[in-house]
């Protein structure tokens, strides 16, 4: 028999005896064959995901992609809704359908990094390239290149629009100062130079972040003009030289529904994805109490619910109390009463008791006041102080005789909702514990769980030790030494700063040092991840409202890090 070969496009013989086994098959396959043509596909513009080399858009008469929303995937052709830049419906099409491309793709290293070198000569022959200046007589080609990298620089560390580089009083400034530059345009800076930028920073970010380095997380979400979701992440981890370190790692859209689910992929494809981290090597994540947070991060991951979210949800248990609600009111409608009559004003406080209550609650909250943006540093250990904290806010807040009714039941309400949000997560408080017993400055002062994070220690350090000598013969005398030197390793915690105490005695408590890189690099606060989105919202002004997320992902890494990349 004769059989029409559609993929080579030829005729070519057939055995019956194959025919018939494979009847069916070949009928599919005949149809299959005779479907219309794989439509042509193009990849993604300015993409700095790997998965995109699996991915592709159908194209228009133009050559242009027809619908940015529904990627093609390359393989089965399959067309999958996404948002943006958000890449997570990617993903998992290829772990569900496509496992061995899915197995690759995490194998794939970030290879798309410039150094200033190479940055210098992509500017200088577009510059060149584009006529963008004159070269005469003693011009020097890398001022003009190293002028562009400069105006970057400035555009992103404070934030000005784009096309400032467009307007006349900028260009002005740099004709006066170089008349020799002529100063490219505005898309020469936001997909040339600014991307080059992004990627030298971010191989900064990436050389001192070593792959086994213990690191924690905070995540925040923020709605733009456009009404466009984003989750900021931001990193912090100890250097090798004991040096606390925190780094922004970008800002990813989200679909309109934050679902745990969702919450969770953004975060992988960010951490394992973007940055090509374990996340086995994530001590924790700081986030606020939002229900789809601690669905998320709570079950697979040490989930920290940020402390002065904590305290702020504490207080205002505290102001519920019906005498203090309604007095504050009251007072809020004073600024509009001030706007009208003085008789209008004296009807808003027909008595003294408000002015009694909103004496109360400042004699209570006062003392409290001081301790909110206490752990909301960056550059120092701040978990293993929420006990000692704590305390402190238990003691201030204790009743006293004398206490009016208000006052005692003000500092009950808030007490009583800030110790049941940790006394009530066995989990959190072992981690609590254990930072503050890793901590010189308070040992084991106000850990609760002393014997708990003792053995905790042991058995992790003793595991540590084994694996270590899982190659070397020794004596039973000798295996027993390990243990002895870590109970007496743990007596000998002096109250110092925690982490130059650390970095002075690392070599004498080697496996200790471990652990205290591992919990004294959790943030207590997720502040580090709010403070994104003050940047994040002077990028996306009214006058911005239209940048791609992926532009906004770029504007705000550098905002946030070119200060510390130029400090390494």
């Amino acid at each position: 028999m004769i059989e029409f070969n559609f993929y080579e496009n030829k005729f070519l013989p057939v055995s019956s005896h194959s025919l018939w086994l494979n009847s069916k098959s070949d009928v599919n396959r005949k149809m299959a064959s005779a479907a219309p043509p794989r439509p042509a596909l193009v990849d993604k513009e300015h993409s700095r995901s790997a998965i995109w080399k699996y991915f592709g858009y159908e194209t228009n008469e133009h050559g242009k992609p027809k619908d940015t929303s529904k990627p093609i995937c390359k393989s089965c052709y399959r067309a999958v809704l996404t948002k943006g830049a958000n890449t997570s419906n990617l993903a998992k099409h290829l772990k569900d359908r496509h496992p061995d491309l899915y197995k690759e793709l995490r194998e794939v290293g970030n290879c798309s990094h410039f150094n200033i070198t190479e940055t210098l000569t992509k500017t200088s022959v577009y510059l060149v390239h584009q006529g963008s200046f004159a070269v005469q007589e003693g011009h020097d080609l890398q001022r003009s290149t190293l002028t562009c990298w400069a105006v970057a620089v400035y555009i992103c560390m404070d934030q000005v629009p784009v096309y400032t580089v467009e307007k006349p009083g900028f260009k002005q400034l740099l004709e006066h100062l170089n008349n020799r530059y002529a100063l490219p345009s505005r898309n020469f800076f936001m997909h040339t130079e600014i991307p080059a930028l992004y990627n030298e920073t971010k191989e900064i970010a990436m050389n001192h972040l070593g792959r086994k380095t213990f690191f924690s997380c905070t995540t925040d979400l923020w709605t733009s003009r456009a009404t466009s979701t984003f989750m900021a992440v931001t990193l912090q981890f100890v250097t090798e030289t004991w040096d606390m370190q925190s780094w922004c790692l970008g800002c990813i859209g989200l679909n309109s529904e934050h679902t745990a689910e969702c919450l969770r992929e953004a975060l992988e494809e960010m951490i394992q994805e973007a940055w090509k981290l374990d996340m086995s090597y994530m001590a924790g994540i700081t986030t606020d109490n939002a229900s789809a947070n601690k669905k998320a991060f709570q079950q697979d991951f040490t989930w920290v619910p940020c402390f002065g979210h904590n305290l702020h949800l504490a207080i205002n248990k505290g102001l519920d109390i019906d005498r203090v609600s309604g007095s504050l009111s009251r007072l809020r409608k004073t600024v509009s009463a001030f706007t009208h009559t003085l008789g209008l004003l004296k009807q808003q406080f027909s008595s003294n008791s408000d002015i009694t209550v909103l004496e109360t609650v400042k004699e209570v909250l006062s003392p409290v006041s001081s301790f909110t943006d206490a752990l909301s540093g960056e550059k120092h250990a701040t978990l293993s102080a929420v006990l000692p904290l704590s305390w402190k806010i238990f003691s201030t807040l204790t009743v006293e005789e004398g206490d009016s009714n208000l006052k005692r039941q003000l500092k009950d309400n808030i007490r009583e909702d800030l110790r049941q949000r940790y006394e009530n997560n066995t989990h959190l408080q072992l981690i609590l514990n254990t930072a503050t017993f890793l901590d010189p400055r308070f040992k084991d002062s106000f850990v609760t769980l002393r014997e708990e994070v003792k053995q905790n220690l042991m058995v992790s350090v003793n595991l540590l030790e084994a694996g270590g000598q899982s190659q070397q013969t020794s004596s039973p005398d000798d295996k027993q030494q390990p243990a002895k030197k870590t109970k007496s390793d743990l007596k000998r915690l002096a109250e110092e700063d925690p982490l130059t105490w650390w970095r002075t005695h690392e070599t004498t408590l080697p496996h200790l040092a471990q652990f205290a890189k591992k919990y004294l690099c959790i943030s207590a606060s997720s502040s580090a991840s709010e403070r994104v989105f003050s940047t994040s919202g002077l990028i996306c002004s009214a006058r911005r409202a239209r940048l791609t997320e992926e532009h906004i992902d770029m504007l705000v890494f550098l905002a946030q890090n070119l200060k510390v990349a130029k400090q390494l």
